[in-house]
């Protein structure tokens, strides 16, 4: 009732159709070891363009780095965020206007700094919030109250206008 639909669907689909919880071998998948890398489009700072990032979890340094470009030859690393104070959300398509996106949210100085990601799809997306939190878990950096996971926009409703006479239509 209180999850999203998207990790609804992924669980349902990772357990019966890519059976990735019933291998002979019993191994968990990669995501689910913390360890992770690929390319995402990153919604840029300052102009708002989508540019294709290579991202990647970093165990030396605990972090997500992401870079210019997938090729390590002439590779220009453009950001970290650090593991240990960053809160991951899978993000609603109206906020973004992009499906299967991320929102990674972390301090940087006295304030709050947001990076948006987004993946080709809805399993490449669960599988980097999956990465990323069992990371999190792994360093023991996962925090122990529940969490919401998935963010959308809240509306505010109009102010009830009171009939005329007084009453505020409610007898």
């Amino acid at each position: 009732k209180d999850s999203p639909r998207m990790l609804i669907e992924h669980w349902i689909r990772a357990k019966y159709e890519w059976k990735e919880f019933h291998s002979e071998t019993n191994q968990l998948p990669v995501y689910l070891k913390g360890v992770k890398s690929g390319t995402l489009l990153k919604k840029g700072k300052e102009r708002g363009c989508w540019l294709q990032r290579h991202f990647m979890l970093d165990r030396l340094n605990n972090t997500i780095s992401y870079y210019d470009k997938a090729s390590t030859a002439g590779q220009k690393l453009l950001g970290q965020v650090d593991l240990k104070t960053c809160y991951v959300l899978l993000t609603d398509e109206k906020i973004v206007e992009k499906a299967n996106c991320l929102h990674i949210l972390y301090p940087r100085g006295r304030t709050m700094r947001s990076i948006y990601v987004c993946a080709n799809s809805v399993r490449e997306i669960i599988e980097w919030y999956y990465a990323i939190r069992s990371f999190q878990t792994q360093l023991g950096y996962a925090r122990n109250c529940v969490e919401t996971v998935f963010e959308s926009y809240l509306s505010k409703t109009q102010p009830r206008v009171k009939e005329p006479g007084g009453g505020d239509g409610a007898s």
